[in-house]
């Protein structure tokens, strides 16, 4: 897959690249491999999903495209007009609000709970909820960078200030809260593919000053 006045893909057995796309912003694979998500700018937010097997268009939807779930059966994306959190069918049918929040962080890998971030106010923290859009419940109370382990067992976030500055790790359900790392200006973790190791950002006053790695189990 590349960009070079448009979107188009390349076979890697005979070098043939078709054209699925003119306009291309950004594009999406989805996990099974046979749809992709073609974002791009024309004054407003458009996604285009189209079956890459026959290039094929399988749905337009006027939003903000977030993400694909695992089985690759819904998308997220939010409202153009308050940044509504919503889930929907390939092709944009039977739409369920999760969230009026903006800050979607993913699925679950069983595709049936979405999680999403609310920033402030008394419900502040990282939240999740069915994918049917109810039965919400509350997996941190703390709102920072967060994000959700490739098996779906974990979350790892960071906190900015007080006496829990740092990175930490917990368990889906909130349980088991650890702190892998003491140092308010390490933060953004994420996991790597493997599962058993994060990266994050290094800043201190301000100043980029590198990108760490963790081991799950050595703290530092």
């Amino acid at each position: 897959l590349h960009s070079n006045d448009g979107t188009w893909i390349t076979d890697i057995d005979s070098g043939t690249s078709t054209q699925i796309s003119k306009e291309t912003y950004y594009d999406h694979f989805s996990p099974d491999g046979y749809k992709i998500a073609s974002c791009y700018d024309d004054g407003k937010s458009l996604a285009q999903i189209m079956d890459i097997n026959n290039f094929s268009l399988m749905g337009i939807i006027n939003k903000r495209f977030r993400g694909f779930s695992p089985d690759s059966n819904k998308i997220a994306y939010s409202s153009i007009e308050n940044n509504d959190i919503w889930l929907s069918d390939i092709n944009g049918n039977n739409p369920v609000k999760i969230s009026n929040q903006k800050y979607f962080v993913g699925f679950s890998p069983d595709s049936t709970r979405a999680f999403y971030s609310i920033l402030d106010g008394e419900n502040e923290g990282i939240w999740s909820a069915s994918i049917e859009g109810n039965d919400h419940k509350q997996i941190t109370k703390e709102p920072d960078w967060r994000k959700v382990s490739p098996d779906g067992t974990k979350i790892v976030y960071s906190i900015l200030d007080g006496k829990g500055k740092g990175i930490w790790i917990k368990n889906i359900d909130g349980s088991n809260p650890v702190r892998l790392i003491y140092k308010a200006w390490c933060r953004k973790p994420r996991f790597l593919p493997s599962g058993n190791k994060i990266v994050y950002v290094c800043s201190k006053d301000g100043e980029y000053s590198g990108i760490g790695m963790l081991t799950l189990g050595l703290k530092k």
